[in-house]
């Protein structure tokens, strides 16, 4: 009775702590599921702003249809705020809602001066609207994409403190579950020496049936005749020299590396020759990973004088990673300062714990304007059809980018002394 008790014990409290692992696991999806929906959001909101900002500008520029660009600019500012309301809804963090709020204050400073400065373009004063635009709307939203990252951040720090709590009481949930099966495999297990219940009622029985029997004093045979055991049969000769003989397996061939999809590629340089607004580059870099069969890409842009890369765009890494990756001194010692500096391709070969990367220069006749590096997969940055096709997605960057401070100075200089 005692042994049916502890098992049934046993397999109730499995029963309990399946079912709230079950539970957790769920809470987990869900959370997951709510990060990858904040992600969108996230995306969303910064693309838009990008568009809000450029939009913007265009009103005083020559040849423009203002009208077009007020429309743009308003169904940016909408997108924008029904962004903010997924953001809202797809976090609990106290830190992420109030940057969220902040966000939504710098919005609507924007949409304040935009007021005015549509007032200005309208009554032909372009250069007081110009003046608001490139000040204070560029200003606005710059917060605005701090306060976006700012809450993205928050949000991300919420969702692993939660995971973490959630697997701690997983790991503690099933280590009570095992410490108490161990428990009562032990109070079942008898230990050796002990004589239970009912084995020592046994040998009374016997005893006393003993003593109640006269002995028996017969002499016992000191040996033992038995029949001799059949020969075994020898196995065939073919099923031992197949036993002896096995066939070697074969080991499976690793699969070849992606191949550079020129057409794409060919596609991407295309729009990039006929880029207008530069909201279009996140989507370009992605295509560009997948033609380079890359998992990560990054754009960088030297300063005026040359001596600082900062990432513009990226694809692959989260917004938050972007603006954390800091600038590289073209002096240090990578494969991007290398590039910028020798005007050269580079590439790193990928090992056990690291992919391969691939570094291009963006060259233009004043000098080196930025690199593109490029995360590859399959330890392909040595093979020469990936990096001249790195090469050609560079030389096409390098026509959109522009030509730095410095240069700029040099050609003024050299066209007043001619």
């Amino acid at each position: 009775m005692l042994r049916l008790t502890l098992t049934l014990l046993v397999l109730a409290a499995m029963g309990a702590v399946g079912y709230h692992a079950w539970n957790l696991q769920r809470q987990i999806d869900t959370a997951d599921a709510t990060a990858v929906t904040f992600a969108d959001a996230h995306t969303s909101a910064v693309r838009a702003a990008f568009d809000l900002r450029s939009a913007q500008q265009a009103y005083v520029a020559a040849g423009q249809n203002k009208d077009f660009w007020f429309q743009k600019v308003t169904v940016a500012a909408a997108g924008i705020r029904s962004s903010l309301e997924s953001l809202e809804q797809a976090t609990t963090s106290a830190a992420a809602h109030a940057a969220l709020t902040e966000a939504a204050g710098y919005l609507d400073e924007f949409d304040e001066q935009d007021r005015r400065v549509r007032n200005y373009t309208s009554s032909g004063q372009d250069l007081l609207a110009s003046d608001v635009i490139f000040s204070d709307g560029r200003d606005s939203i710059t917060r605005l994409l701090a306060a976006l990252d700012l809450a993205a951040d928050a949000a991300a720090a919420e969702r692993t403190a939660a995971s973490k709590a959630i697997r701690r009481e997983q790991l503690i949930a099933a280590g009570a579950a095992a410490g108490l099966a161990v428990l009562v495999l032990l109070v079942l297990t008898p230990l050796p020496g002990i004589i239970t219940g009912a084995e020592s009622a046994s040998e009374s029985a016997q005893s006393e049936k003993g003593q109640s029997l006269d002995l028996d004093l017969r002499p016992t045979p000191r040996y033992v005749v038995t029949q001799p055991a059949a020969p075994r049969a020898a196995p065939p000769p073919t099923q031992k020299k197949a036993q002896q003989t096995p066939e070697p397996a074969l080991a499976p061939e690793p699969a070849p590396p992606a191949r550079v999809q020129l057409d794409e590629l060919a596609r991407v340089c295309s729009d990039l020759a006929r880029l207008s607004d530069t909201g279009s580059i996140p989507g370009i870099l992605e295509r560009t990973a997948a033609a380079l069969d890359a998992s990560g890409l990054v754009l960088w842009v030297a300063d005026s004088e040359g001596q600082v890369l900062t990432p513009i765009a990226a694809h692959g890494y989260p917004a938050s990673v972007l603006s954390r990756m800091g600038t590289l001194r073209v002096d240090g010692e990578n494969a991007t300062a290398a590039a910028f500096r020798t005007g050269l391709v580079q590439s790193v070969r990928a090992d056990g714990s690291a992919a391969g990367a691939i570094a291009a220069p963006l060259v233009a006749p004043g000098g080196p304007l930025g690199v593109i590096s490029a995360e590859v997969r399959h330890d392909v940055a040595r093979h020469d059809e990936r990096l001249a096709a790195a090469t050609i997605v560079a030389a096409q960057l390098a026509t959109i980018i522009g030509i730095p401070a410095g240069g700029e100075a040099a050609e003024t200089d050299t066209a007043a002394h001619s």
